[in-house]
């Protein structure tokens, strides 16, 4: 796809679009029985994302109807070559946006009321009509309509004040709220829609004190609820994991639920924090919400691992690591904590066409979905992101439906950074830190790394196919580790996996150097173990402060075993998409030159940028051991590699 299609005016289609857009591909999750996602997902790796609230553009004329460009956005759209896009459904308090058998009139949208108009299913026939798949975002938290007439479904503080944010009240999820939430999502997954964004938290992470909380912390812990929220309380401590479970638990009945009269749809999940190597210091949430349902992919936004309660560890100067593992840290735990699915990731305020493609191959190289922002006004607005979706076309064919290699696989524990709080010094220093530092080390390498999470530690290290890590890093002491962890991972030893464990025991945080000889000693420590990676980048410098110049990560479909691609991006700081960011960043001076070095498990036969087109010179030294060179380049290239047989051992 690319701006280059034609449109049929008469029609507003493009020959097979539909067939294309919506054909399911297989997809690989090591051992966990998963469904396939769709390739109008997985196949295209930059969507777009925009608004459209109802009280905004319906109903303010006297014929009582939607101004531009409510009706036909998705025509812009589509001119632009975009394959999918978010657009609200439900934007927060108001009523529904369309006339619901499953609740009562009053709960509908005034503007539906009167015209009995059903707006999601529209989307759906209009997205449809192009060969476009919509992603509906809807909010899920709040509603005049059962607030007024059930307030004591209203998620409370400790005063008993009502939660509130700039879009009404929150509603509390372990209320009888949940069960409307389902009934609507349910009818309105029947519309035929492709996905549904679900944005926010769910539940207020400082904890809810509502009726229905009370309750079930009364039936869970035999205690009353605490008289203080304050993390030094042990039973405030028990409450907020109680309200953390709850979210889970919200969301595994709410996608159940929808994936029954809906299988192919795909659950586009915020996960807030989650993505943090911190998580913001808080005990809300976990990577487990990652996995709620097996057509579940996170949700999160460009700068939000190093931004706000997240941005602690990362900057300048003693216990700070670069911005730019910061975000590779969370844009890789977004990706792997649903096992290597894609995840949607929000780059908002995009004003400049540098910005739009800085930010897309940051996003790509990191294995998932650069979700850019259109300010609604200006779309189709090609001079600002037609570069972008047409270099977006080319990745995509080699791209899709790969998975992230893992050579060497990091541990993030949630559990234990949670375990030490609310000492969060000694949790950065004896969890987080360790986890982020061991990151870093093979980041600076450019070599295939994945993570590991609790949730996800027992199915990978199982795994029998070619892409099993080698090796895995424990980074903190293993009193940290539960009896069934320390099973998996010495059943992983015992069938040929290798593991080193607490790396950085011992050394200062304090002095940045130490910790740089520390991540020496750990990657010579690698390379003992399992020997020099089969692939890695020579170039693209490192500095303390700065991080890494050229981010690279590795990719591969299971069913094409005998290619793969690496993927290289230019710098993934100066793009900052975040509100206060400078108007506009500038970007980054072109790479120089940089090296992919290549040990391939059969001989090598070539490699072409995707991007450019052009085949890549390459120093053959042994069939097996290739120097690729990677020409300068300003914002991506996608080295895509073909070998006489299966690459990798």
């Amino acid at each position: 796809r690319s701006s280059g299609h034609t449109i049929n005016r008469a029609t507003g289609c493009r020959p097979m679009m539909f067939i294309v857009a919506f054909a399911v591909v297989v997809v690989w999750c090591g051992c966990v029985p998963c469904r396939a996602l769709p390739s109008w997902y997985d196949g295209h790796r930059a969507h777009a994302h925009t608004r459209l609230m109802i009280d905004a553009y319906c109903g303010t004329n006297a014929s009582d109807t939607c101004r531009p460009p409510f009706d036909n956005v998705s025509l812009g759209f589509a001119e632009l070559g975009v394959p999918a896009y978010v657009r609200h459904a439900h934007a927060g308090s108001e009523g529904l946006w369309w006339p619901a058998a499953s609740h009562p009139q009053a709960e509908w949208d005034p503007f539906i009321q009167r015209t009995m108009r059903n707006i999601p299913s529209e989307i759906v026939k209009n997205s449809t009509a192009l060969g476009l798949a919509t992603i509906q975002y809807y909010w899920t938290y709040s509603s005049r309509y059962y607030e007024q007439l059930h307030p004591s479904w209203a998620a409370r503080d400790i005063h008993g004040k009502p939660y509130s944010s700039g879009r009404g009240n929150f509603l509390c999820v372990n209320s009888p709220w949940r069960q409307e939430v389902i009934r609507q999502l349910t009818e309105a997954a029947q519309m035929g829609v492709a996905s549904f964004y679900y944005d926010h938290y769910a539940q207020p992470p400082t904890g809810c004190f509502c009726d229905a909380c009370s309750k079930k912390f009364k039936a869970q812990t035999g205690l009353d609820m605490p008289k203080n929220d304050s993390m030094t309380d042990p039973t405030y401590l028990k409450l907020l994991r109680m309200n953390s479970a709850s979210v889970q638990e919200h969301w595994e009945e709410i996608t159940r639920a929808v994936t029954a009269v809906a299988p192919k749809l795909v659950h586009v999940l915020s996960t807030f924090r989650v993505s943090c190597a911190n998580n913001g210091d808080q005990l809300y949430e976990t990577t487990a919400l990652a996995n709620v349902n097996n057509m579940t992919v996170t949700k999160t936004e460009y700068t939000l691992p190093i931004r706000g309660a997240c941005s602690v560890p990362f900057g300048t100067g003693a216990f700070k690591f670069p911005l730019d593992i910061g975000l590779a840290y969370g844009w890789s735990l977004a990706r792997d904590a649903a096992f290597g699915r894609p995840a949607h990731i929000w780059a908002p305020f995009i004003h400049t066409p540098e910005v739009a493609l800085g930010s897309a191959a940051a996003l790509m190289t990191y294995g998932n979905i650069a979700n850019l922002d259109h300010t609604e006004a200006r779309i189709p607005d090609t001079a600002t992101f037609e570069e972008t979706y047409a270099m977006a076309a080319k990745v995509n064919v080699v791209l899709n439906s790969t998975r992230p290699r893992s050579w060497v696989a990091v541990l993030h524990s949630d559990s234990a950074r949670e375990s030490l709080l609310p000492d969060a010094n000694q949790s950065h220093i004896q969890v987080v830190f360790p986890q982020i530092a061991a990151v870093e080390t093979v980041i600076r390498q450019r070599a295939p790394m994945t993570f590991v999470t609790e949730a996800t530690l027992a199915t990978v290290l199982a795994q029998t196919n070619h892409n099993r890590p080698k090796l895995l890093i424990v980074p903190f002491n293993g009193k940290f580790l539960t009896s069934a962890q320390q099973a998996t991972i010495t059943a992983y030893q015992n069938s040929g996996g290798k593991v080193i464990r607490d790396p950085f025991a011992g050394i200062s945080w304090q002095r940045p150097r130490d910790r740089l000889h520390a991540e020496h000693g750990l990657w010579q420590h690698i390379t003992t173990v399992i020997g020099e990676p089969p692939v890695s980048v020579v170039g693209g410098a490192f500095s303390f402060n700065n991080g890494v110049t050229v981010h690279a990560s590795s990719f591969q479909r299971p069913s094409t075993p005998k290619e793969f691609v690496v993927m290289l991006a230019n710098n993934l700081t100066w793009c900052d998409t975040n509100r206060n960011a400078p108007h506009p960043p500038q970007p980054p001076p072109a790479t120089k030159p940089v090296a992919l070095e290549l040990r391939l498990a059969s001989a090598f036969v070539r490699a072409v940028d995707a991007v450019t087109g052009n085949e890549l010179a390459a120093k053959v030294t042994s069939p097996q051991n290739i120097s690729v060179t990677v020409p300068s380049f300003q914002h991506l290239t996608a080295a895509h590699v073909q070998c006489s047989g299966p690459c990798f051992a």
